[in-house]
């Protein structure tokens, strides 16, 4: 039995951690294709406790269509922690008829879930030349979520995120308009690094609803490299290295804020298409940093008091580039469940 036990705690609870850890990287969700200021990395987020910081700068470019240019400066910081926790792993181990793949299928029941609360901090800055009155528009950004994530025996997740947020432009006076947004989905993990996703999710926007179904996977390319897709909106290759990770790929981009142009409040909506590199380095076991640069080769503007009746600037392509941070606390809950299993093999 102590063989046993060996054996589970050097190759079994390593592959266990391979496959349950799953790397949830679900790039830019259709919700930006839509100019919603919500996407699906928040998903992410349930892994583990964390403070996610953003830098991103577009640089200057002009419009197509009318007088003035174009920017964007936004940062932002996102706060991630525990609400509540629930882990249930029995083991059923025969000494005598005794293997990997047993361990990691059968005799393994697992039942496991972990809710998390978020709060999330932002501040943008807009140039928009064609306006006179105010070409320079500062506008803020703040949101509360609860997402949740649930694993079962067949390592099948189920992960789901409820938010209200406010966008708006801040002025002395600003207006409370919130927005909700809602997801729902599953993965369906299919080896250490294959995988598929689906779900549906529904964005609430002054006075419009609107719902985004998903599909995406994860498909193994040699040792190294995979190939990403969330379907409707990004697709991108990676590359994994000993404590770096590559992407390079295209998405959707955009967002969506209340705004006031000349007198009047209105909506204010950038949505873009971009291709992208991006380099992510482990620091430590706590913190790794992002670089993210990429090409806008499609960007719009448009002004609208509704949905449907809006008035739009298109803006010349240019570059952008993205500075990030995230800093790590606690545990995620699959090391948990993995810690759970090693007990109950222990004794």
């Amino acid at each position: 039995m102590k063989l046993l036990k060996n054996i589970i705690t050097q190759k079994g609870l390593v592959r266990l951690k391979k496959i349950i850890a799953i790397p949830f990287l679900l790039t830019i969700f259709c919700v930006k294709l839509l100019a919603q200021p919500f996407d699906l990395e928040q998903v992410e987020q349930a892994y583990r406790p964390r403070l996610k910081l953003d830098n991103r700068y577009i640089f200057k470019t002009s419009f197509s269509d009318t007088t003035g240019n174009f920017s964007d400066v936004y940062s932002n910081a996102v706060f991630t922690f525990p609400i509540k926790t629930k882990l249930n792993a029995d083991l059923n181990l025969n000494p005598d008829n005794f293997s990997l793949k047993n361990f990691l299928s059968n005799p393994v029941k697992i039942k496991a879930s972990q809710t998390l609360g978020s709060i999330r901090f932002g501040y943008r800055q807009t140039e928009l030349g064609f306006d006179t009155l105010l070409s320079k528009k500062n506008f803020y950004n703040i949101s509360a979520n609860v997402m949740g994530i649930k694993l079962d025996q067949k390592f099948r997740i189920l992960f789901y995120n409820f938010g209200i947020n406010v966008y708006e432009q801040a002025k002395p006076q600003p207006s409370f308009y919130p927005r909700i947004n809602a997801l729902i989905g599953r993965v369906h993990v299919k080896g250490l690094v294959k995988k598929y996703y689906y779900g549906l999710g529904l964005v609430y926007s002054d006075g419009l609803w609107i719902p985004l179904p998903f599909f995406g996977g994860s498909l193994p390319i040699g040792k190294n490299y995979s190939f990403n897709f969330t379907l409707p909106a990004a697709v991108n290759f990676q590359c994994k290295l000993n404590k770096s990770n590559i992407q390079v790929g295209a998405s959707a981009d955009g967002f969506r804020s209340g705004t006031e142009i000349q007198g009047l409040r209105s909506n204010l909506n950038h949505s873009a298409g971009q291709v992208f590199f991006m380099l992510r380095h482990i620091l430590s076991n706590t913190a790794w940093a992002r670089l993210e640069a990429g090409y806008y080769f499609y960007s719009n503007i448009s002004i609208s008091n509704s949905f449907f009746n809006s008035k739009t600037y298109k803006v010349q392509p240019g570059p952008y580039v993205n500075i990030g941070l995230n800093v790590l606390f606690g545990q995620t809950i699959f090391e948990k469940v993995a810690h759970k299993i090693l007990d109950k093999a222990s004794n």
